[in-house]
């Protein structure tokens, strides 16, 4: 009985990482696997933003501006200054979370629209400097020549290894966001998202709650941003604007606030449109609005929704 429940627990878990290693050797195909790098890519930033939103309910439109932070900083330590991948991603992730913190204590006391659109206001702000500061961030022509990522001297420069290492990245950073919201923290940001007064009331420190959400989106965003760079070797204020940030939003009501696995749900449908309606490029945005409303009138709990009540019960 116990080895039963084990493996219950364990095989979604298992089968993610078999699909991680076998992919590349079933999947020789170039294009396919730098698509499905940028799906992870933006599945990482998700996780944060699904922790902010989805658990605690705090709408943040504020991903693609820490993606932002995350990637410039990345690209100019890298670039400019000479600097190896990881220490650049790391002080990119500082910095982010220095500017987190910073944020969360006004954006603490806020919610709803008010929240929405000062978050909004930060991506508006870093995408300003971004495109200000030409000496360093090279203006509306971005930054080139970002080096693939790499440690102690190898790099990886093949399409496999970009699929491993953004993957196992995701792997390990999913793994500490499933651990994180089924801990008191995740409780008390559940808690919060239901009833902020009512939580408060029953001793829980909303802004402690809402700060750590606020850090973990960052952090998770400023990742996915640096690895945007180091994949693209090419940053510019183009890809981490305010339509990434609301796009963002888009594929976690599209795959299933609170679920974490829905992440990969809204990632991959809102990045596979474009290729299923390739001869729609022009009508691209009113695709992807259609099936938004057709998701929110019969899938309301997103795609991760349907298969929870439709699979999952059925067996």
């Amino acid at each position: 009985m116990r080895v039963a429940t084990f493996w219950r627990a364990r095989w979604p878990a298992l089968l993610g990482l078999a699909a991680i290693a076998l992919t590349p050797l079933l999947l020789p195909n170039a294009y396919a696997l730098n698509l499905l790098v940028v799906i992870g890519i933006y599945s990482i930033a998700l996780l944060g933003l699904d922790v902010i939103k989805g658990y605690a309910g705090l709408l943040s439109l504020g991903q693609a501006g820490f993606m932002g932070v995350g990637a410039y900083t990345s690209a100019v330590l890298t670039v400019r200054l000479g600097w190896q991948p990881v220490p650049a991603l790391l002080v990119a992730l500082f910095v982010s979370l220095v500017i987190a913190y910073v944020m969360a204590i006004p954006c603490s006391r806020l919610s709803g629209f008010n929240l929405a659109l000062v978050t909004l206001a930060f991506v508006i702000i870093t995408n300003a400097i971004f495109l200000g500061v030409r000496d360093v961030t090279g203006g509306a022509t971005g930054i080139a020549g970002v080096p693939p990522f790499g440690a102690f001297g190898l790099r990886v420069t093949s399409d496999a290894g970009s699929f491993w290492l953004v993957w196992i990245v995701f792997a390990a950073l999913f793994w500490l966001a499933w651990g994180m919201v089924h801990s008191p923290v995740g409780d008390a940001l559940r808690a919060i998202r239901f009833d902020e007064l009512a939580a408060a009331s029953n001793g829980i420190n909303v802004f402690r709650c809402k700060t750590i959400a606020f850090l973990i989106a960052a952090g998770y965003a400023s990742i996915a941003g640096s690895l945007f760079a180091h994949q693209l070797r090419f940053i510019s204020p183009d890809t981490v604007n305010w339509v990434v940030s609301t796009g963002l939003v888009t594929m976690l009501v599209l795959g299933g606030e609170g679920t974490l696995w829905g992440v990969l749900l809204g990632a991959s449908l809102l990045q596979l449109l474009p290729e299923v309606f390739n001869p729609l490029q022009d009508y691209l945005l009113i695709v992807q609005g259609v099936v938004l409303i057709l998701v929110m009138i019969y899938a309301p709990r997103g795609l991760a929704g349907v298969i929870r009540t439709r699979v999952f019960r059925a067996t």
